[in-house]
């Protein structure tokens, strides 16, 4: 378990030894801490300048040697210790998973891997060395794709550059600006998918897009377009976010070609977004105030004077109109626990599915006490181990408040395991064996007659039955231990088959 200590203890062992921000630590004069660098990152991470950034899910390993056995080795990133080991344990190196409490951050943010090393009795001599990191405020981005010149008189040679991070593949396609045949024109690894540029030669308008593609597949899209002088039109609208709570903003986006002024039209009665020209005409973006479901209609004005109000894109052209509307009303459409009965020790899968819930609680009573977890909206599911019947209510928010609530019972059945022969003589007598857990008592029947248990341990004893003589060899005889827990109960079953004579 990952330990948190008070930043000023940390400061404390970060001032034994400086930091270069680089990929290999520094250390106090003193070297007893020989090196510290990182090693390996997964994805790898983008080297700027002396620095590396990596992107939030990073399995970071960090690899050291010291010069000799320390009484104790502490290893933190910024205020939490990712490890300590005493003399003899030190291991000399360790992958970090850059995990969401640190590593996902609203904003990009930093962390300040410090390996501290103590020497001598009672650790009073130290030695310590800093790495650091930063880390990109999303896991997968295209920062930018652009293809110059945007515009030709003629076909000629285009050059496209990019620059992503996060992915470790990129795939540029080319089409017509309103949809058709798509060719592959590349597909490139590392280090090109960070950063790159390509030449191109293109004979007629076309649509460049790029994929970002990240190691678990997810994937991010952007397009650039070349138009030739006497076409304009527009390649890309967008609304982010689509849907917002009326009185809240969305930021709108545009990319053009051959658009030389620009207004967006509004059918909410609100006004226009007029005066965007020159180079914002063809690519901008405006934060807007949103009030109800409303339409945007974007109006370019060519070099010509000549109005442009179509969108051309992967899909086809069509009029240049983008419709914001409200999130749909925060609500739990299910919620159900799979399997819904367990026995003691097992998981069961608490499923469910919401929307437009910004936050999700789980609340549960165990021992008297009101447990709480908070759930990001984005997952489906959350595994549970419960020690006996347990009520799962799940509440999605909204605003702070909650909006919606289900509930979701699972039963815990007491776990048991009974011994005895498979096959049995007539008129023998056998022992049997349990053991339980989460059981109150026990009964046993042998082929529907109860046996007497009284006394005997319901969480493991034995008991010898007689099996009834007389029995023709085939017989099979059913034998029943049912374990009663507080609220529920398991049964189990074996056969016994009669062989031989008495």
């Amino acid at each position: 378990m990952k330990t948190r200590f008070p930043l000023p203890f940390l400061l404390g062992l970060m001032a034994l030894g400086g930091c270069d921000c680089a990929a290999v630590g520094t250390s106090s004069e003193n070297l007893s801490v020989l090196s510290f660098e990182i090693v390996d990152t997964d994805p790898p991470a983008d080297a700027r300048g002396e620095g590396l950034v990596v992107v939030p899910g990073t399995h970071v390993t960090l690899m050291w040697t010291l010069e000799d056995t320390p009484e104790r080795v502490v290893l933190a990133a910024n205020d939490e210790v990712l490890g300590e080991w005493g003399p003899g344990e030190d291991p000399g190196r360790f992958v970090d998973e850059c995990g969401p409490a640190r590593c996902t951050t609203a904003e990009p943010g930093q962390v300040l891997y410090t390996l501290s090393a103590f020497f001598g009795f009672g650790g009073r001599t130290a030695d310590s060395r800093s790495l650091l990191v930063t880390v990109a405020s999303s896991a997968l981005q295209v920062h930018e794709f652009r293809v110059s010149p945007s515009r030709m008189t003629k076909g000629g040679t285009v050059e496209l550059r990019w620059t992503t991070s996060g992915a470790h593949l990129v795939e540029i396609s080319a089409a017509p600006p309103g949809g058709g045949d798509r060719t592959t024109v590349a597909v490139l690894e590392l280090p090109e998918a960070q950063a790159g540029t390509l030449r191109h030669s293109v004979t007629q308008p076309t649509r460049f897009e790029l994929a970002a593609v990240a190691p678990d597949g997810s994937r991010v899209e952007t397009s650039a377009t070349v138009a030739f002088e006497d076409e304009a039109y527009f390649t890309e609208i967008s609304a982010d976010p689509p849907e917002v709570r009326p009185g809240e903003t969305t930021t709108l986006r545009w990319k053009g070609v051959g658009i030389e002024r620009l207004a967006i039209l509004r059918d909410d009665g609100e006004p226009p977004l007029l005066g965007i020209h020159g180079d914002e005409a063809s690519e901008g973006s405006r934060v807007v105030t949103v009030h109800g479901p409303v339409r945007f209609r974007f109006v370019g004005t060519a070099a010509d004077g000549e109005p442009v109000e179509t969108l051309c894109d992967g899909d086809g052209c069509r009029p240049a109109e983008l419709d914001v509307s409200p999130p749909p009303r925060t609500r739990v459409l299910s919620f159900r626990a799979e399997p819904s009965s367990i026995v003691l020790g097992q998981q069961s899968v608490l499923r469910f599915e919401t929307v437009s819930a910004e936050a999700l609680r789980l609340l549960w009573e165990e021992d008297g006490v009101v447990h709480e977890q908070e759930i990001d909206p984005a997952e489906d599911s959350y595994p549970v181990s419960p020690t006996r019947n347990t009520v799962y209510t799940l509440q999605a928010l909204s605003q702070g408040s909650v909006a919606s609530t289900a509930m979701a019972f699972v039963e815990v059945r007491p776990w048991a395991v009974l011994h005895a022969p498979s096959e049995v003589r007539a008129g023998e007598t056998i022992r049997v064996e349990w053991q339980t857990a989460g059981a109150l008592a026990i009964q046993l029947d042998l082929d529907g007659v109860p046996q007497n248990v009284q006394g005997l341990d319901p969480a493991g004893d034995g008991l010898e039955l007689e099996i009834p003589a007389g029995l023709p060899e085939g017989t099979r005889l059913n034998l029943v231990l049912t374990a009663l827990g507080p609220h529920s109960l398991e049964t189990i079953s074996r056969k016994l088959t009669v062989v031989g004579g008495e």
